[in-house]
């Protein structure tokens, strides 16, 4: 097959950012000494019919026993209140018996805690990078740095 060059280029998506951010977390856990352990993602929920993978999670131990925290990240281009997000951030975090978890798409993130009635309910959000295009993600990475 006789391509050429041109007609290929790399796309940086929302596994190449996770893995940016869990390389960030790993690095500052490191040089920290703090309640979360270190970072991992692609994990596999299983259960119910079906499989969820949460983008991040947030370790208590180095073996990776004790969830923490799981974030889930979006590009730009996906709103920081959209329905499904949020849905499907609740599920993982209600199937791993977490108390919060974290909501991030670049622009804004949103902090997610659990009330006594087990429901989800925004604690906190910040707006923290200008970022509206995907497009423009990989050249802000330096933003991302911990």
């Amino acid at each position: 097959m006789n391509m050429a060059h041109n007609d290929w280029h790399l796309r940086y998506n929302e596994r190449a950012w996770a893995i940016d951010v869990i390389s960030e977390i790993n690095t500052y856990c490191n040089e920290q000494s703090r309640a979360i352990v270190r970072a991992g993602g692609e994990y596999g929920l299983h259960g119910s019919g079906n499989s969820l993978y949460p983008d991040i999670l947030l370790f208590g131990n180095a073996s990776g026993t004790m969830v923490l925290q799981g974030w889930e990240l979006k590009m730009p281009d996906t709103d920081i209140n959209d329905p499904q997000f949020i849905e499907n951030a609740t599920e993982k975090a209600l199937r791993l018996n977490l108390s919060s978890f974290l909501l991030w798409n670049v622009r804004e993130a949103a902090l997610y805690q659990k009330s006594n009635n087990n429901k989800f309910t925004l604690s906190k959000s910040w707006i923290e990078a200008q970022i509206l295009r995907r497009d423009e993600v990989q050249a802000n990475r330096s933003l991302f740095s911990l």
